[in-house]
């Protein structure tokens, strides 16, 4: 009694779905063994991407600039829902402190996340930041942050509160 004999077609199919399993079954595996080459030779990748974009800079920048045009109003609209998706529900607004600044700031926002991503790119460091208070609209928050600065935290004021 031996094995049936597979037709090549049988066969590569086989091979496929075995392989497959076998990834699949050895995925962290295979994804430490990238992890620790790329630790490795880190620097030298590093030096060769750098190279490679050099060498490549003007044709990178074309292809980017025609992507761009090609897909503008996607790009923008993908844009926009990511922005929308950052802020808070139903138009509320936070009063939030940045205690590790000389006076503690004290400002408002409806998407902290990009708030404080500003302030990082501003010099200022964001770490330990916490919120004050939630209010359901931008008027309350102004006039709650107001206070605030009115008791010696630091912040200002881009708009006038509305009356």
């Amino acid at each position: 009694m031996g094995r049936k004999k597979m037709s090549e077609e049988e066969r590569v199919i086989f091979k496929k779905e075995y392989h497959k399993k076998w990834r699949l079954n050895n995925k962290e595996a295979q994804n430490e063994k990238r992890r620790k080459k790329y630790i490795e030779n880190r620097e030298e990748i590093l030096k060769e991407n750098k190279k490679y974009r050099q060498e490549n800079k003007e044709a990178i920048s074309l292809k980017r600039k025609s992507y761009w045009k090609k897909n503008r109003e996607s790009l923008l609209a993908k844009k926009k829902v990511y922005r929308e998706s950052k802020k808070l529900p139903n138009g509320a607004h936070i009063v939030y402190c940045l205690p590790s600044m000389n006076p503690p700031y004290c400002g408002m926002t409806c998407r902290p996340e990009l708030r404080m991503r500003r302030h990082r790119d501003d010099g200022n460091n964001t770490k330990g930041w916490f919120i004050l208070q939630v209010c359901e609209s931008e008027d309350v928050a102004r006039s709650i942050e107001s206070g605030y600065h009115d008791k010696g935290y630091g912040g200002k004021h881009i708009k006038k509160l509305k009356t």
